[in-house]
């Protein structure tokens, strides 16, 4: 080998060596960091764990008489079932499982639960500050972060908020739920990413509890709309995406205390139980109006509150004014008509037709039926004494003429919109002006032509002259009755709303989507399942949040997000370890 390949391979070589301990270094570094930022943040989660339940013994130190440190007690409960006694940290909650090879923890009172407590809906809503409410915003202390998760369905998105779902205070949950396990001081705060077919996944759910209610808590900026309008939710069809909230409204609730019992169906030879009794709304709600439906039948019909509600109906009339229609003849019509003896045939049907409407006693004609009349009666002979291409432009400047009515309309539309924008678009709409502005538009309408060929119509000559007319009906815009709602649930805008439409509204609000309430504790009002009673299930009803058509909450196909959670994390106050099921149609 010459010299200089020596050289060369040797420092080759050498440089090969640098750059191995190098990398030894660099990954040494790292891990040293890495323990360190772990050491960090089982800190702060050792900060933040909160309080147990007061058990019977005394511990000094404690803050609460008679409670032990929570992560000792903690440490105490997996280290008998060998599970790890650094605390979990809250912001990556993991799934819990007993060791492979182990028996359950033995829970010999979990099935003998005794009490349940339902989340009733305060109807009608009562004005002073909520101990506990569904949806709306979390109050929360400042320290505490708004938890976020990563979607598996859209990892690219990475860690995004939840959305809030549900504030309980723990003081008002009856002493002997959950067998006396649990916190009965401070608050437990639900969260949930509903944009997911199940929200079972890691990171898409979270429960946190907090000894101190801090204030209320907007979601961050980058938290997306409760409704993606990809997977099943509420009545958001009438608004854009972007329009879409970000949390739901609130609604208060009360805790009603309810023996934990099973009622058992029988039907057509069939059994099963149920951990509600038939029509529950009837005891949540007993003396007041309820109804076993979820809608007011008729549904009652609300108007613009205010000038800017009002000018929304009036441009979305102006839209629909403008909408593109389709042509008055369809090309198949227009072949049979100028085809031989196409004119003659449409000339006998509509002759036939005015002889069967002659028929019927005019006392026994329906209104579309008189109008149909009064149409050929007039139509027959004029349209006979043309041939087939006179007939089709008389068709077409019908059309036109329709055409021309509407864009008339249409600009005055823009007048009124222009006159309702001068006012403050929140200022109240009073029910005269809406009148007035209803009445403007009342009464038109415009009889157009058309003419269509049917595949299914009977008969040799299979092509029908219609004449269809149309009504200009100013309207409420769509989600008046959503947005009704939350002036109902706003003392401050609640007077806005007609004197009858909240006592119209209310026993609907009353009750139970297939007769299934929000509750904690207990049995579990399942979907595709009955009530667990097996004894070495060895998890607790932490929470059930239902379908309700009053907060807007449709989970997958009308059904139920169950919250889990283990007997020994329960006492613990643990709620990293929560599990959540979705059941639905």
């Amino acid at each position: 080998m010459e010299p200089a390949s020596k050289y060369t391979s040797l420092i080759l070589l050498v440089s090969a060596l640098v750059t191995i301990v190098l990398l030894i270094q660099r990954v040494a570094k790292r891990r040293a960091e890495s323990r360190a930022a772990d050491g960090e943040e089982q800190a702060e989660a050792h900060a933040l764990q909160p309080q147990a339940r007061p058990p019977a013994e005394s511990v000094v130190g404690s803050d609460i008489p008679g409670a032990s440190p929570p992560a000792d007690r903690l440490a105490r409960i997996r280290a008998a079932h060998g599970e790890p006694t650094a605390p979990r940290v809250l912001s990556k909650p993991v799934r819990t499982a007993p060791p492979v090879g182990s028996s359950p923890p033995a829970p010999p009172a979990l099935r003998s639960e005794r009490v349940t407590a339902v989340l009733r809906r305060q109807v009608p809503v009562r004005d002073e500050p909520p101990r506990s409410w569904l949806g709306g915003l979390p109050m929360m202390p400042d320290a505490v972060e708004w938890p976020r998760g990563v979607n598996e369905q859209y990892p690219e998105r990475g860690e995004i908020p939840l959305h809030f779902l549900a504030q309980i205070a723990c003081e008002d949950l009856p002493a002997e739920m959950w067998v006396g396990l649990g916190p009965r001081t401070g608050w437990l705060l639900f969260f949930i990413n509903p944009n997911h077919f199940s929200g079972e996944g890691k990171g898409l759910h979270r429960v946190i509890y907090t000894r101190k209610l801090g204030s209320e808590r907007r979601p961050p900026f980058d938290c997306g709309p409760v409704h993606d309008k990809v997977h099943t939710g509420g009545s958001y069809n009438w608004l854009d995406k972007d329009d879409i909230p970000a949390f739901w409204r609130r609604w208060p609730i009360d805790i009603v205390p309810m023996p934990n019992a099973l009622t058992l169906h029988e039907e057509n030879g069939s059994t099963w139980k149920s951990a509600s009794p038939d029509n529950l709304s009837e005891v949540l709600y007993a003396d007041v109006p309820h109804s076993k439906t979820e809608f007011a039948s008729p549904m009652p019909r609300i108007r613009p509150l205010t000038f800017g509600q009002a000018q929304t109906a009036v441009e979305s009339l102006a839209k629909s004014l403008r909408f593109k229609v389709r042509s008055p003849i369809d090309d198949k019509a227009r072949e049979l008509l100028l085809a031989d003896g196409g004119h003659q045939h449409l000339i006998a049907e509509l002759g036939a037709g005015l002889e069967r409407l002659r028929e019927i006693a005019p006392d026994d004609r329906g209104e579309g039926q008189a109008r149909r009349l009064a149409f050929l009666e007039a139509a027959v002979p004029e349209y006979r004494s043309m041939d087939a291409a006179k007939l089709l432009e008389s068709i077409e400047t019908r059309h036109a003429q329709w055409l021309a009515w509407r864009e008339k309309l249409a600009e005055g539309c823009d007048q009124i919109t222009a006159m309702l924008g001068k006012s403050d678009a929140d200022a109240p709409l009073q029910e005269d002006y809406w009148q007035q502005l209803t009445a403007t538009f009342e009464g038109k309408h415009f009889d157009h032509l058309e003419l269509r060929h049917s595949r299914i119509r009977a008969g040799d000559f299979p092509v029908s002259l219609m004449s269809p007319r149309e009504t200009i009906e100013l309207k409420p815009p769509q989600g008046m009755d959503q947005i009704a709602i939350e002036y109902y649930l706003d003392p401050a805008r609640r007077h806005l709303l007609p004197a009858d439409w909240a006592a119209a509204q209310e026993p609907a609000w009353r009750a139970l989507y297939n007769n299934r309430p929000h509750r904690m504790g207990g049995y579990h009002d399942g979907v595709q399942s009955e009530p667990i009673e097996d004894p070495a299930f060895g998890q607790m009803l932490l929470m059930q949040i239902a379908t309700d058509d009053a907060m807007d909450w449709c989970w997958g196909d009308g059904g139920v997000y169950f919250f889990w959670i283990r007997p020994e994390h329960l006492e613990a106050c643990d709620f990293s370890g929560v599990e959540v099921w979705l059941e639905c149609h």
